[in-house]
């Protein structure tokens, strides 16, 4: 993949597009019970850092895919939500657990925020992958009311992981036609006169991460290299153990993992960028 970068502000964005126009109307959910539950956690994660700072009634996801967010939301108690997905995969998949969800695109919220009297647009992991953000993101502005709020979350160009691994980084591939960060999109929404009321980081299912990548983001250990300190006794030495010595593991184990993953948030060490606008 050929990419080009603005000297001034760090944008970064594919220089060729190279998928086809229908490609994600065709992409299938298949998710296992293991991918469900890491996405599960990272919805409900993501869920409590919103609500700190605005109510999630009337809240349109757009780019919902399987439905997850939503489902939380309805779990929450929050009313008026509905989600839009090109791919009819996930549309099915959603619907199936009881969500609104709506195959369509960007192209629909317009529409559909005036029908439902939606407050709330949320876009996560979206931004990155549309053919025309300005004119897509010009829409949401359109589309939502005075004082509703549009919620963005996106792979930070200047997170952990791209300035440490660089060109392994996994989140460099054809789906992602540009690349922001947490000053290039704060900026970029302000553009379209979006009033910027939160902003901060985060990682996809910080909770499910394990021991070894939490110390390769500490600078700890480096990547791809084993560690047996922390690795799960094998399962004739558990099984020959008393029990409480398993208790004792798992609890010093869960100390240490959650020690690790604070001090990871709290050194911003993460990969993903989020930004809540208000529409004025």
């Amino acid at each position: 993949m050929e990419m080009l970068l603005c000297p001034s502000c760090g944008f970064l964005w594919l220089k060729d597009k190279i998928l086809p126009s229908d490609h994600y109307s065709n992409v299938a959910v298949g998710i296992d019970e293991a991918k469900t539950l890491r996405r599960r956690r990272n919805a409900i994660d993501r869920t409590n850092i919103i609500r700190r700072h605005l109510l999630l009634n009337n809240t349109c996801d757009v780019g919902t895919g399987e439905g997850l967010f939503l489902k939380v939301l309805d779990e929450h108690g929050y009313t008026g939500c509905c989600g839009i997905e090109p791919g009819a995969d996930g549309v099915a998949h959603a619907r199936s657990l009881g969500l609104d969800v709506i195959c369509g695109s960007i192209d629909d919220v317009g529409s559909i925020a005036e029908a439902r009297n939606i407050g709330v647009i949320t876009l996560f992991h979206v931004i990155e992958h549309l053919d025309d953000p300005r004119g897509d993101i010009q829409k949401l502005h359109d589309a939502l009311p005075s004082g509703g709020h549009l919620v963005i979350e996106t792979p930070n160009l200047r997170g952990f992981s791209p300035r440490t691994i660089r060109d392994d980084w996994e989140l460099f591939y054809p789906e992602h036609l540009w690349y922001f960060d947490n000053r290039t999109l704060p900026g970029f929404l302000k553009q379209f006169g979006f009033r910027i009321i939160a902003q901060g980081k985060r990682d996809f299912d910080s909770e499910g991460k394990g021991i070894p990548e939490l110390l390769f983001r500490l600078g700890l250990r480096r990547q791809g290299e084993k560690s047996s300190k922390y690795t799960q006794p094998s399962g004739q030495s558990t099984s020959s153990s008393p029990p409480w010595k398993h208790s004792r593991y798992s609890f010093f184990r869960s100390m240490i993992r959650w020690f690790l993953e604070t001090l990871v948030q709290w050194s911003g060490r993460v990969d993903y960028f989020w930004a809540i606008a208000q529409k004025p």
